[in-house]
């Protein structure tokens, strides 16, 4: 009997540290690939704040950029409509743009998505007067809802073609931006899903920052 206790003991020493093991790295995956639920979990305003305050580096764009730095940017009226928080542009060093808007749940994001294609001459910054749009077409390998929308403008006779992408990530927009002139009836799409999804990568790191923070130390 004696024996029989002393392998059970030494079992259970060697089980329990092999569970709280586990179990961290669990969470570890958890904070470096945040589901859109933990999204919507963080406090929205320390999200805005967190995203408002973190530029991006070359490792997270495309090719070709070298970095990204955020500013606060202007709400349109179906994102002020829908109660967003905040709204933070990111600009880039190459031509193109990366934004981020943040609504106070993953349901006000949605309704705000749904409009962004009628909302389009607000979202163009006033340049609906010259700016017309020529199509939208939803980006594949997305998994969640998108939309891409295609123009183009000719401004004191200098034209060019935009493609502008939305993403809504839990309780995000994100956006990209990308131009190119000339006689174009869109931007380079492409570069716009690239950079959206660069600003997903981006979201996601920031979020799980927020996550991490807690336990840091």
């Amino acid at each position: 009997m004696k024996r029989t206790t002393v392998v059970l003991v030494t079992i259970m020493l060697f089980a329990l540290p092999m569970v709280g093991h586990a179990g961290r790295a669990l969470a570890s995956d958890r904070q470096q690939q945040p589901s859109t639920g933990v999204l919507s979990d963080l406090d929205p305003a320390a999200l805005y704040a967190a995203l408002a305050a973190t530029p991006m580096t070359a490792v997270e764009l495309p090719a070709g950029f070298s970095s990204g730095d955020p500013e606060p940017g202007t709400l349109a009226a179906r994102e002020s409509d829908n109660g967003a928080v905040g709204s933070v542009e990111m600009f880039l060093d190459k031509p193109g743009r990366i934004s981020y808007t943040v609504y106070p749940t993953a349901g006000a994001a949605a309704q705000s998505f749904a409009a962004a294609s009628a909302d389009f001459a607000i979202f163009s910054n006033g340049l609906a007067r010259v700016r017309s749009q020529t199509g939208s077409f939803q980006p594949d390998g997305f998994a969640s809802p998108a939309l891409c929308i295609t123009s183009m403008s000719n401004i004191e006779g200098r034209r060019s073609g935009f493609t502008n992408c939305f993403a809504q990530v839990g309780n995000v927009e994100v956006r990209a931006f990308t131009s190119l002139d000339g006689a174009r009836t869109r931007g380079d799409d492409a570069l716009s899903i690239s950079l959206v999804n660069a600003g997903i990568a981006h979201l996601q790191a920031v979020a799980a920052g927020l996550v991490a923070a807690p336990y840091a130390g």
